[in-house]
């Protein structure tokens, strides 16, 4: 899957412990993040492009703000 600039994508998962990747990170390989989900709840995560390594795929460490930068997106279907 790829998410445009500018879009959020909504992924649904069921309560409990999953693994996250993206599969495409310049000189690491795969990117796998660890996240335990609660039932409602809702975890952001996001890109950050580090020089040299390229973009991160990661758990938003800043929850609310990153609530409140994807309330400011278009969602990708």
């Amino acid at each position: 899957m790829k998410v445009s600039n500018g879009c959020y994508y909504r992924l649904t998962v069921s309560p409990g412990d999953h693994v996250i990747s993206h599969d495409h990170i310049f000189l690491s390989g795969q990117d796998p993040q660890k996240v335990q989900v609660a039932a409602g709840q809702t975890v952001y995560f996001l890109y950050t492009f580090y020089p040299i390594m390229g973009q991160i795929f990661e758990v938003a460490s800043d929850q609310a703000q990153a609530n409140e930068t994807a309330s400011k997106l278009k969602a990708q279907n």
